[in-house]
């Protein structure tokens, strides 16, 4: 009975242990109420958990599951190496297991900051306005209860350099439960108008965190320092010559750093300041490129400034160039003509030299101011094309060579293209006239041959480059009677009615022979003309016209170097040679068509500058 009894207590005593627990009370307010003695100062306060080292945790492991969710216990030291379940335990202190995880207990409601300056460009720079510049805060709830957070531009004080601001917060608000984070991104606008170091620094909850940035010049952050060496101004300047788009100042620098460089905005004309005694008449135009860049990691920019109008000074030219804190200096000197005269006075490269080219369209002076040795090209006038059916014209003579010039004038001729002809049967085109410089003489070329149906005398007319024959009576063409000057025309063709022309002489080679008859064959083709490089470009003077025909049918091709082309048809003129470059006129066709007139001639002087 005595036994039962105990055992009767022993149960009670667990059904009331299960209840509420008083640990000095006998009034417990929960399942475990501790109450303490805060005014016995001979008493320790306080509860004291269960105490493992991390070691001894380890090795219970297994033993913690679902169902020890919320244990708690106070880690002692930090023995043993972590497995998944204590890799959170860094510390000394106490811990609760989540279900997965032993977490570390920390009581204190304020969340975790973490900054960071990865949405910082890799260069910011002075006077060049910021793109895609975000500060970053990481916000971490290391309480136990869910934290409501705002956010605004305010939470983010800019330092250390003028020109910027906080302009955008995102999120605006957070909601975070336990142990949940969020990123917020304040973006910054505006132009450093400093350097030195951007210091963001963010205040929130009493917390605080800082990032920072070095804001340099745009010459720090390329790191060059050679691009000053590359500054040039090309080409020739040259007193009293256009400058043209070869008259040019450039730069380049490169971008040295390990970073692309944005937003960059092109220099304009006023970046660039001409001054000295040979800038005199010469101006800024434009430069090359325009608008905003980015110049990446070892990538470089030229930039090239056009100059115009013409020097009216010689002298030294200076070209000075500022760019941000980039600066750089080039100087060239403005030459002096040689000569004076021409009715196109201009300049051009060949290898490394410098050569100046006068060119009379008409007749002039050419005074030379200098003894210099001289290249001369000239090129007497071509000679019109033949009247109904007729022979081309033949091209002026071409002669070229080099000429030791003094300080004195030498006068200039320049010789006209035969003319057209009147009505009637007399139809032989006129012959060109003589071109001269130096005491040298290009002769005119032989005007075409014309059908003439009563005294059978308008053969093709000699010259510099004989004149095509007519197509029937007579198809006779002319010769070249001045030496090296020129070719022969080309015969026309006939039948008991009529026939083709002939082509005219070229300075280069011989006229084209006619073939067949009406709506058959082919006129004669000018004669090719010679080529020059006198100034600087290789263009051909001298083409014989190419005859004209009976009736339809196909013509000859004028000569290269200004030969005119035959009439096609029936009453179809033929074309002139071009002026200046002494090509014969082409054959006019049949039933009267009218030759066309020899191109002008041309004088060309050049001699070497530098």
């Amino acid at each position: 009975m005595k036994h039962l009894l105990l055992l009767f207590i022993a149960l009670c005593s667990v059904t009331t242990l299960r209840a509420q627990i008083g640990i000095g009370t006998n009034d417990p307010k929960a399942n475990l109420h501790v109450l303490g003695d805060p005014t016995n100062t001979q008493v320790v306060d306080g509860v004291i958990p269960p105490k493992l080292t991390r070691a001894q945790l380890i090795a219970k492991s297994g033993l913690y599951g679902p169902n020890q969710v919320g244990t708690l216990l106070f880690v002692s030291d930090l023995t043993g190496t972590p497995n998944a379940s204590t890799s959170l335990i860094t510390t000394v202190g106490f811990y609760y297991f989540d279900g997965i995880y032993w977490q570390p207990l920390k009581g204190s409601a304020v969340p975790m900051v973490d900054a960071s300056p990865a949405g910082f460009p890799t260069h910011v720079i002075k006077d060049v306005p910021v793109t895609n510049m975000v500060f970053k805060v990481t916000v971490t709830n290391n309480s136990f209860s869910t934290a409501s957070l705002a956010f605004q531009n305010s939470d983010l004080a800019l330092t250390g350099v003028s020109g910027l601001t906080v302009t955008a917060t995102s999120p605006a608000t957070a909601n975070l439960i336990a142990g949940q984070s969020v990123e917020v991104s304040y973006t910054i606008t505006g132009t450093p108008t400093s350097v030195g170091t951007l210091t963001a620094t963010w205040t929130k909850l009493s917390l605080t965190c800082s990032a920072f940035k070095e804001v340099k010049t745009v010459g720090q952050s390329v790191q060059d320092n050679n691009y000053a060496s590359s500054a040039a101004l090309n080409y020739l300047f040259v007193k009293d010559v256009a400058a043209t788009s070869n008259n040019t100042f450039t730069v380049t620098f490169t971008n040295n750093s390990s970073g692309t460089i944005n937003g960059l905005a092109a220099p304009n004309i006023s970046n660039l300041v001409l001054s000295g005694a040979g800038s005199a008449g010469l101006s800024v135009a434009s430069v090359s490129p325009s608008g905003l860049y980015n110049l990446a990691a070892g990538g470089s920019k030229t930039f090239t400034y056009t100059l115009a109008g013409t020097p009216t000074s010689t002298g030294t030219l200076t070209a000075t160039w500022s760019y941000y804190d980039l600066s750089a200096t080039a100087n060239k000197t403005v030459v002096q003509l040689k000569a004076t005269g021409g009715n196109v006075v201009a300049i051009y490269q060949s290898g490394s030299n410098y050569y100046a080219y006068h060119k009379f369209t008409s007749s002039g002076t050419l005074q030379v101011n200098e003894a210099s040795s001289m290249n001369y090209l000239i090129v007497g006038g071509g000679g019109a094309g033949g009247k109904n059916h007729g022979g081309g014209g033949g091209a002026g003579g071409v002669l070229q060579g080099t000429y030791s010039a003094t300080t004195t004038s030498y006068p200039i001729v320049v010789g006209a293209g035969g003319s057209g002809q009147a009505p009637g049967y007399n139809t032989r085109g006129a012959s060109g006239s003589p071109s001269s410089v130096f005491s040298l003489t290009a002769y005119g070329g032989g005007g075409g041959g014309g059908r003439n149906d009563t005294n059978n005398t308008d053969t093709g007319a000699n010259g510099a480059s004989g004149g095509g024959g007519a197509g029937n009576n007579p198809t006779t063409p002319g010769t070249s009677i001045y030496s090296g000057q020129g070719y022969n025309g080309g015969a026309g063709t006939t039948d008991a009615t009529a026939g083709n022309g002939g082509g005219g002489g070229g300075a280069g080679g011989a006229g084209g022979t006619a073939t067949g008859y009406a709506f058959s064959g082919i006129t004669g083709a000018g004669g090719i003309g010679i080529s020059s490089l006198i100034t600087g470009t290789a263009t051909y003077f001298g083409g014989g016209g190419s005859g004209g025909r009976w009736q339809t049918g196909s013509v000859g091709t004028g000569g290269i170097g200004g030969g005119g082309t035959g009439g096609a048809a029936d009453g179809a003129a033929g074309s002139a040679g071009s002026a200046n470059t002494g090509g014969g006129g082409g054959g006019g066709g049949g039933a009267f068509g009218l030759g066309g007139a020899g191109g002008s001639g041309v004088v060309i002087v050049s001699y070497q500058l530098q």
